[in-house]
């Protein structure tokens, strides 16, 4: 058995500026460099009871106006900067297919 998590990878500012466009019409522009917000960072350090392998399956909705490779760096970045990580793999479900951005025992080169 494997048991795996689902999270989606925005900001929250881009997820309230995409609502509010929805709703209203208008929106202001946000200028966006991928940056995860801190739900990544405070996901990686969760710990879960549980006894079966446990993996991180992440996805960028299309609000989140970035491409697969800046979102995966950031995801990096975010990883190596963790102290543990309590994930056996973590993924990255995007446009162009799903990439391991993390495995147990380091982050492997794309």
């Amino acid at each position: 058995y494997v048991a795996f998590e689902l999270m989606e990878i925005c900001t929250p500012e881009i997820k309230r500026d995409s609502s509010r466009l929805k709703k209203t019409g208008v929106s202001k522009a946000i200028w966006s460099i991928p940056s995860l917000g801190e739900a990544f960072g405070e996901k990686l350090r969760l710990v879960y009871d549980i006894k079966h392998p446990f993996e991180l399956l992440c996805y960028a909705g299309k609000e989140s106006g970035s491409v697969d490779s800046d979102i995966i760096d950031a995801m990096k970045i975010e990883i190596e900067s963790s102290v543990k990580i309590n994930f056996r793999r973590i993924w990255y479900l995007g446009e162009n297919g799903i990439f391991k951005v993390y495995e147990t025992g380091g982050v492997p080169d794309l």
